[in-house]
């Protein structure tokens, strides 16, 4: 198994797939999963490692996180949106 070099991670759940287009991360706290980056716990490589060790084959994906928070892009979730409110169109 390749071993994860040094520096912080978020880890993604392959095994639970996609939201839209939107990873899911490990969330903060590890009381489940999240898409928005900014409530993903951040791991040391150990920890990191160590969680890929100890769970099913291939279920968690580590990427860097000076990788991953270069990929960040800002949208508007529709579900927010309040098609009845006057004031907003």
């Amino acid at each position: 198994m390749k071993t994860i070099k040094a520096g912080l991670y978020y880890l993604q759940n392959k095994e639970r797939g996609t939201v839209g287009n939107s990873a899911l991360w490990w969330k903060e706290g590890d009381n489940g999963y999240v898409c928005d980056i900014k409530d993903a716990k951040t791991f040391t490589a150990a920890e990191a490692q160590e969680v890929i060790d100890n769970s099913c084959k291939n279920k968690f994906t580590a990427w860097s996180r000076e990788y991953i928070e270069k990929k960040i892009q800002h949208h508007i979730d529709v579900q927010s949106l309040d098609y009845k409110d006057k004031n907003s169109h």
